[in-house]
């Protein structure tokens, strides 16, 4: 009998201690300009803002904090996209300022952990005209839109 508590004790303890697989800590979109344009377009709400004047897009989510299976994880993601300059006014006319208590400063300023080169810089974040991310996105966050063209987007799930 004790043979059996044992081992039924050493089975269960095992069962609780394996590690869930680890989730890659950031995906990132890959391929030439149209195929990221292509599946960038898909993760935007397509009757939000007009897509067909994206010119080129960069995304990337990353997995914030170690859970360790207590909680959900949180996801922050990071877009960029070209427009043409003369479309942006398509753009500002459908999107929703943030509100003024709302509106990210220069010491909010936040990029991907893994530095990218499509990323804007905190100077040019300072230059920026801000609009809520939330309709577009389904996440918490703003999108910073430049007269030159530049959209900038960033999101996070908490």
């Amino acid at each position: 009998m004790i043979k059996y508590l044992i081992l039924v004790f050493i089975c269960a303890c095992s069962a609780c201690s394996e590690e869930t697989p680890k989730q890659p800590p950031y995906f990132e979109v890959q391929g030439n300009n149209a195929e990221r344009i292509a599946q960038i377009s898909k993760l935007l709400k397509q009757n939000v803002v007009p897509l067909k004047s994206i010119l080129d897009a960069h995304f990337v989510e990353e997995t914030k904090g170690e859970t360790k299976g207590l909680g959900p994880t949180d996801y922050c993601s990071f877009y960029t996209l070209n427009v043409a300059p003369e479309s942006i006014a398509d753009w500002v006319k459908v999107l929703k300022p943030l509100a003024s208590d709302t509106k990210p400063n220069s010491s909010s300023f936040t990029s991907p952990a893994q530095a990218k080169s499509w990323w804007l810089t905190k100077q040019e974040y300072e230059s920026l005209k801000f609009y809520d991310a939330f309709d577009l996105t389904n996440r918490n966050g703003w999108i910073g839109i430049s007269q030159t063209g530049h959209i900038f987007i960033t999101g996070c799930t908490s």
